[in-house]
């Protein structure tokens, strides 16, 4: 069982050198949406340095060199692809070419523009989701229709029309709904692998909630669905039980930490609810394999994170 406190958790994003993106970063404009280009966005879009984001993100891809490193994990950056990122994800770029692409960013609540599609962010597999890579290659007609959404969006954008944004808003969720489709297909993911409403809010709570509520049965009553039904569907759609992907969350969370942050260990046992720092190492090393000292070493060395 993995120990947690009753006090108030320090909030995760005020973490040591690690830079959090947010609208404002890259606008004046104060607003819950965004379409740029990279070359508009400058170097901001392409940093090496790992930061993250407090909104969702689409890049989509034309052209480019070099590799794109996604919580530990460096993709080669292939033309006409799309990558998907959820808030507090880490990333950063390596890059040994031009980048040519464009960027959508938007919050939750922009989607809460419109009432009836106030849970599209529940019935889509590829944000919150710890178990599959957050890119997608797209064959020829996809990238075609793909960049055509990002060009109407951006036109959109751009222009001073009546109501604009309720039509930016039509076309990204008929983007986000293309992008699920394209999702489900791959041949990356399980065969019985099902879309699901209740899985998928039940992802996207442990994501937002895993620092304070760790235990199944929290998630379960939230869900308003016995522990037992909780623990069968996320088995036989992800493969993992619920609690699995609770620490994934949890362990995930404390890599970034290790790798990104200046924080002691104990610290960052404290910053995810653990008591004692020895039992937070004892995790760590049954979920990752590896010490927090070592991983730290390691992933530092691998990527020359923190250099200065």
């Amino acid at each position: 069982m993995i120990e947690r406190r009753n006090q108030s958790v320090p909030n995760r994003h005020i973490l040591k050198n690690l830079p959090v993106h947010t609208f404002e970063s890259f606008s004046r404009e104060e607003s819950s949406f965004n379409i740029m280009s990279f070359n508009e966005m400058g170097s901001l879009a392409r940093t090496p340095l790992p930061h993250r984001h407090s909104f969702y993100e689409i890049i989509y891809i034309k052209h480019g060199e070099g590799a794109h490193v996604i919580d530990f994990e460096a993709y080669p950056i292939k033309p006409e692809s799309i990558y998907l990122f959820s808030p507090d994800q880490i990333h950063f770029w390596e890059l040994t070419g031009p980048l040519e692409g464009k960027s959508i960013k938007f919050s939750e609540n922009f989607l809460l523009f419109s009432p009836s599609e106030h849970t599209l962010i529940d019935n889509l597999d590829f944000f919150h989701n710890v178990e599959y890579p957050p890119n997608l290659t797209l064959e020829q007609t996809q990238a075609k229709n793909i960049n055509h959404l990002f060009n109407r969006i951006e036109e959109e954008y751009q222009s001073e029309a009546h109501a604009r944004y309720l039509k930016i808003l039509s076309y990204l969720i008929i983007l986000l709904v293309d992008i699920q489709r394209i999702f489900m297909m791959g041949d990356n993911k399980k065969s019985v692998m099902k879309s699901s409403t209740l899985i998928n809010l039940f992802k996207k709570m442990v994501s937002n909630e895993f620092l304070t509520h760790r235990s199944v049965a929290f998630y379960a009553g939230k869900l308003k669905v016995s522990e037992a039904h909780l623990y069968d569907l996320v088995k036989q759609n992800t493969g993992l039980t619920p609690g699995q992907i609770i620490r994934k969350e949890i362990a995930l969370e404390a890599k970034r930490q290790l790798a990104h942050t200046e924080n002691t260990i104990s610290e960052i046992g404290y910053n995810l609810n653990f008591d004692d720092p020895s039992y937070f190492g004892r995790f760590f090393k049954r979920e990752t394999g590896f010490s927090p000292n070592y991983f730290r070493e390691h992933i530092r060395e691998k990527y020359q994170f923190l250099s200065d």
